[in-house]
């Protein structure tokens, strides 16, 4: 399926009599000036000549929309308009994951989906003859309230303007992450990029690693973006770190990487010291979500080895992908897939150079040799295709002659060369210097400053980028970064080296080798326009160190001011730990970037000329005052925009700085000498004052600018003209009576505090005296904490109180002084003994986590009275004794996960009916490995049941486990049942069932209609999965792995000896059931991920029948194709009354292969028929696959029943990818009723798909039939 184009954010399905000018009209108003653009369709008229035209826009406006929001009001039910759309929205919702917002417009939710009230069926209108959609408007309403969605009642205390508010919320978040801009012309996209999309939706059970690998400009990234792309938002949070090689080497570059991923899944920015700090931080914020990470262009394994040690804790069904140009990247210890992407074939390469040259996807008329030339200097590198299509658009063939005579005498191989002829067909030397000092000095920057420092240097910089983007010579990041591929960046470098041996004479240093050596030996000259050293860098370098002399107390090697002297037209100078010692005097006057990072100046000498600066960066230099001796007024910096001095020791900054009128840009974070900011001009718009923690007032030239540049300055009290902060005992005892009510303040302050936030505490000996009970001094907040009695200090308002992994935790202090409590996590605190009876006072706890608390014997009996109670963990409390009774007290009770807990059922004789009773038990014996909890009853408003390896079997489950009429969940893994027990078929909402590695499993039957999710992965012993009656809709997802019998699923496969086979289908074939041939062939089964030898097996998919048999059994009636593996052609007008379509594929094991199967490749096998006369596709790949041995020849059979979806005159094609094998034959036959007596037998009634899927009005649909499915 090509990645979809979206016309539309937000569809809107509304009653417009009900809403449609008032509530819906003002949800339109606020989506759209959220950005969004929204389909409203206003015509409400539902005249029967004017609904089919009506039909059809609602319709495309759904397929053009991202999403859907359905406002649900009390005549919503009654309008045939309405129900229509809403049965197209949860169609598009199952066939392309549309997304679908519910809204409940002063109606029950419960209405809805029982169809009472106003949506009982007496309100819809149904004409005679057409009750097939009183059906289907039903089903769509029962699904769509059991989506949820927001009920305006339980929100916002009923308030409409606040309640759409919240709803444009949620349609912003559901709409995140947005797509990442990717390559306009994306050629074969979908072929390549299928396994990788495939596996990001196999739901596996652990973190998956694919790595994306080949040489550069392959397309690599582009294939990371689409898949990115299109299944990002099937993950809870997602995140594509691009340039993650460039980043990583820079200083803090992996703290700014983590900060990303944080930012982008959490939604907030952090501050994050050193890597360590990054990974728990990570932990804490995602590592319960089902997360999507993308690393772009990793150059070294030790750079991810912070990432990948996070698949230890990350949510098992996350996935990450690396691309990298290095094949073994990781080690083989390492669990990963990789694919290696190969170079476009020549049909590809044209098709994608035409589209940039000409666009469309073929050339020009007299242009099909010129381009046919340029492609086959190409060699299929995405990169060069698309940079020298861009380059030779609009231009003559004359011109192209030329340009190609140039091409073609480069060597091949030399793709950097290549490009060298997009850089030529740039118009002027303006716009070639641009891209020369981008390639050597900005790349990564940020636009906008770069087109600062670059107008500076005399650049006409906007034109002149726009004239690089437009020949794909430079891109923007979506965070307004300059990016270039590396080949391009590599070619503007190698252009440079070309201008002469001597570096010293070109124009431009990036190379740290060579910049040292023109510095050290004073070999410059007047050609040098920029300059990059960086000494850390430089002194890695073994062979480099060794001839430095770094024997003195100053770290930094000393290069004298005199190698500038003669650098006349110097502009750009970026230096990193370098110390340069002489007279500034002489210093190139011309420069307008000076990057000195970690100078070793204690302050900026007075000598240097300052006049032509645009911008000054000495971040984490030793700067104690800007400028030494006399004050130098910082005015005549007349061009200045940017002033970095962050991470400095400064204590003030000159009173100048006032006369800086063009400076944009002030940037003083971590500066924690400065108390006083000030004179800081009203031109500034962006300050960054993070981490002055010595701060404590900003002056009023300050006043417009953004407070988000001020976060941690913990000691700042007034922003002038914004806010002051003061003791309350300064303020006039007047005021504070007259205009807040306090008459006694002592009183008041000891009564009124509001919040205590641990944040970064910088006095912990002031924090150990106040609160003697905290011992660590460096305290980020009150998670994973380790006293053995936490203190019992009063934190009235807080809400979360994380103990996680605090294994010296004995006791929790008393929660009475913490009434706001809502979540309480213990996880994993493995000595904790006792949970204080307070806890029964948190009437506001909404969750109680005890996992793997294994030193805990008993529950406080006040738990009882948790009337918000909605999640309770018990799971691996391995000595719990018993439960309190009390727990028959909770109505609210949710989410109960009670895993690895043995469960016994005894009877209790009792009245009660609502909720947990009698729960409770000893230790019968002290030895068991773990307990035995009592269960009778269950609360009747549990939603999801988590009872995991808790050692259930056939006996013993509760019997009154039927008294669950909400449970939606239910997880039975890893026990040791073999069939269901009886009452789970009396549970009418149950939606997700998990019986995973449940090894003695043999058969799920007559499993409940409402299951949307069955995982059945890895049980063993497993058959057949059956359902109480055949249905239309079956679990759209099925986790079916390693399941090694599996030979039968309702309604999708079945696989059975070929003896036993439909006879009637058996001749089709001219095989006959007794002498079927039981030669063994070797098959490849999807189910198990094994390959086994059995004999000839029928299998029935969705309306398709297909056999794997050794030899070539291709019947002699079929039209037969030598060495094709393709075919087209048009039904022929005799035939009438078409059946369907038999294929006979005759395969071996390919020349170029080895002979041991690759079992990589049939995971991509694929039967593809197409009537392009309808526009209708199939796709199918087939559960099991027959795998050749040596020179073994394996026909495949398979017949599909179409219906009415083949015709007299339809245009046909069929293409069998095998991939790793070679097709030697292919074979086709049309059954039709009037040319053939063969019938095939009535369908076994476990299969009601007697025909594949799909009809004659779904144009332009495609159809995947079999595994994965």
């Amino acid at each position: 399926m090509e990645q979809a184009k979206f016309s539309y954010h937000v569809f809107l399905s509304f009653k417009a009599h009900d809403t449609g000018k008032t509530f819906t009209d003002h949800l339109h108003t606020n989506l759209f000036r959220a950005g969004f653009h929204v389909f409203k369709c206003e015509d409400d008229d539902e005249e029967e000549d004017k609904i089919d035209e009506l039909k059809l826009k609602l319709k495309k406006g759904i397929e053009q929309s991202r999403m859907s929001v359905i406002v649900l009001s009390p005549n919503y039910a009654s309008s045939e308009r309405c129900l229509y759309e809403l049965v197209v929205i949860l169609e598009q919702r199952r066939n392309s994951g549309h997304i679908v917002l519910p809204v409940f417009f002063n109606v029950d939710p419960s209405d809805v989906r029982k169809q009472k009230g106003s949506f009982g069926k007496e309100n819809f209108q149904i004409v005679n003859g057409e009750s097939h959609k009183l059906r289907d408007w039903r089903n769509a309403l029962k699904e769509v309230a059991d989506l949820g969605g927001m009920p305006l009642q339980n929100q916002a205390d009923g308030h409409e303007a606040k309640f759409i508010e919240n709803i444009v919320e949620v349609v912003a978040n559901k709409l995140r992450p947005r797509d990442l801009h990717s390559a306009p012309y994306l050629i074969d996209i979908n072929y390549r990029a299928e396994d990788i999309i495939s596996w990001l939706q196999d739901r596996s059970t652990n973190v998956g690693i694919y790595v994306i690998c080949g040489i550069g400009g392959i397309g690599k990234t582009t294939i990371a973006k689409f898949a990115y792309n299109s299944s990002a938002r099937s993950f809870e949070g997602s995140s594509f770190l691009a340039n993650f090689n460039e980043i990583a080497k820079q200083c803090n570059g992996l703290v700014r990487l983590q900060k990303q991923v944080l930012y982008d899944i959490v939604g907030r920015k952090e501050r994050i010291s050193n890597v360590d700090e990054g990974i728990m931080m990570i932990e804490d914020a995602v590592g319960y979500k089902k997360v999507l990470l993308v690393l772009d262009d990793v150059d070294d394994a030790d750079q991810i080895d912070t990432i990948l040690g996070m698949t230890d804790w990350l949510n098992p069904a996350s996935k990450i992908i690396i691309t990298t140009r290095h094949e073994s990247l990781l080690k083989p210890s390492v669990p990963h897939k990789v694919l290696k992407l190969e170079v476009l074939n020549k049909m590809d390469s044209l098709k994608l150079f035409s589209w940039h040259a000409f666009g469309e996807d073929h050339p020009l008329e007299g242009y099909l040799e010129l381009s046919e030339r340029v492609v086959l200097q190409c060699v299929g590198l995405p990169l060069a295709l698309r940079v020298l299509g861009s380059a030779l658009s609009g231009r003559r063939p004359e011109i192209w002659g030329s340009a190609l005579e140039k091409l073609e005498t480069i060597p091949d191989g030399h793709v950097i060369e290549k490009l060298k002829l997009s850089f030529d067909t740039l118009e002027d030397d303006h716009d070639k210097d641009i891209f020369l000092h981008i390639a050597h000095f900005f790349l990564g920057m940020d636009k906008d400053d770069s087109v600062r420092i670059l107008d500076g240097c005399g650049f006409h910089t906007i034109i002149g980028m726009q004239n690089l983007i437009d020949r794909s010579l430079l891109t923007i990041s979506d965070l307004n970064k300059l990016e270039m591929h590396q080949l391009l960046r590599d070619l503007g470098r190698n252009i440079v080296r070309m201008e002469s041996l001597d570096p010293g004479k070109r124009s431009r240093l990036w190379n740290n080798k060579n910049s040292f050596r023109v510095l050290n030996y004073k070999t410059g000259t007047e050609k040098i326009e920029g300059i990059s050293l960086d000494m850390p860098i430089l002194m890695e370098d073994k062979s480099v160190k060794h001839s430095i002399d770094t024997s003195s107390s100053n770290s930094n090697y000393s290069l004298g001011t005199d190698a500038f002297t003669v650098m006349r037209n110097l502009s750009v100078l970026k230096l990193n730990d370098v110390n340069l010692i002489g007279c500034f005097k002489e210093f190139p006057k011309r420069l307008k970037w000076l990057s000195w990072r970690k100078c070793p100046l204690k302050s900026i000498t007075s000598d240097l000329s300052l006049e032509g600066l645009v911008s000054i960066d000495m971040r984490y230099s030793s700067l104690q005052q800007t400028w030494s001796g006399t004050e130098v007024d910082l005015g005549i910096m007349t061009l200045l925009h940017w002033l970095d001095l962050g991470g400095n020791p400064i204590n003030d900054l000159p009173d100048s700085i006032k006369n800086l009128t063009r400076l944009k840009t002030l940037n003083i974070a971590y500066c924690t000498k400065i108390k006083y900011l000030e004179g800081v001009p009203s031109n500034v718009t962006d300050v960054n004052a993070d981490g002055c923690i010595s701060l404590e007032k900003v002056g009023s030239c300050a006043k417009g600018h953004p407070v988000e540049g001020y976060i941690n300055c913990i000691n700042l009290v007034e922003i002038e003209g914004v806010f002051k902060l003061e003791p309350l005992e300064n303020v006039d005892p007047q005021v504070l009576a007259n205009n807040m009510g306090i008459s006694n303040l002592e009183t008041t302050m000891k009564s009124t505090m509001v919040s205590l936030v641990f944040g970064r505490v910088y006095n912990a000996e002031r924090l150990r005296n106040e609160y003697p009970g905290f011992v660590q001094d460096d305290i980020t907040s009150l998670f994973s904490l380790s006293p053995k009695k936490l203190p019992p200090q009063v934190l009235r308002f807080l809400k979360i109180l994380n103990l996680s992994h605090s294994w010296e935790l004995t006791r929790t202090p008393s929660f009475a002084g913490m009434p706001r409590l809502e979540k309480l996590i213990l996880k994993d605190c493995v000595k904790l003994v006792d949970i204080d009876e307070s806890i029964g006072y948190l009437q506001e706890i909404a969750l109680l986590n005890l996992k793997y608390c294994k030193s805990i014997r008993k529950l406080p009996r006040n738990i009882g009275k948790l009337e918000s109670l909605k999640t309770l963990d018990i799971s691996f409390c391995s000595s719990l004794e018993s439960l309190p009774m009390e727990l028959n007290m909770i109505d609210s009770l949710k989410v109960l996960r009670a895993d690895g807990i043995s469960l016994n059922q005894i009877i209790c004789n009792t009245n009660e009916q609502k909720s947990l009773q009698a729960l409770f038990s000893s230790w019968i014996s002290k030895s068991r490995i773990s307990p035995e909890i009592s269960w009778a009853f269950l609360p009747s408003s549990l939603v999801s049941l988590s009872l995991v390896s808790c050692r259930l079997s056939d006996g013993s489950f509760p019997e009154k486990f039927s008294n669950l009429p909400l449970l939606e969940e239910l997880d039975l893994s890893e026990n040791s049942i073999s069939c269901l027990p009886e009452w789970i078929k009396s549970l009418p909402q149950l939606q997700s069932l998990s019986v995973k590695s449940c090894k003695m499993l043999k058969s799920l039957t007559e499993m409940p209609n409402s299951i949307s999710e069955l995982s059945i992965h890895s049980c063993s012993s497993l058959e057949m999965v059956t359902y109480q009656s055949l249905l239309s809709e079956y679990p759209s997802l099925v986790h079916d792995y390693n399941c090694d019998s599996l030979v039968m699923m309702q309604g999708k496969f079945k696989l059975e000896a070929l003896e036993n086979a439909d006879p009637q289908m058996l001749k089709r074939f001219g095989l006959n059931p007794e002498t079927v041939e039981n030669a063994m062939v070797k098959m490849d089964l999807f189910s198990s991920f094994k390959i086994k030898m059995l004999p000839p097996q029928g299998l029935y998919e969705e309306g398709i029948f297909s056999a794997f048999l050794a030899g070539n059994k291709i019947p002699r009636w079929f039209t037969k194709l030598k060495k094709a593996n393709a075919v087209k052609f048009n039904i022929s007008q005799p035939l009438k009354n078409i059946q369907g379509l038999s294929i006979a594929v005759v395969y071996t094991s390919s020349e170029s292969e080895e002979n041991e199967f690759s079992r990589a490749y049939w995971r991509r096998q694929e039967n593809i028929v197409q009537n392009r006369t309808k526009d209708l596709k199939w796709m199918h790949y087939p559960r099991v696959f027959g795998v050749p041995e040596g020179n073994e020849e394996i026909t495949w059979l398979s017949h599909w029943k179409f219906g009415d979806m083949l015709q007299d005159g339809d245009e046909i094609s069929i293409l069998v990818r095998l991939n790793g094998l070679k097709v030697k034959e292919l074979g086709i036959d049309i059954l039709c009723e009037e040319l053939s007596n063969c019938k095939v037998a009535s369908p076994d009634p476990l299969f009601s798909n007697d025909n594949v899927p799909g009809d004659v009005s779904q144009r332009g649909s495609v159809f995947k039939i079999g595994r994965g499915q």
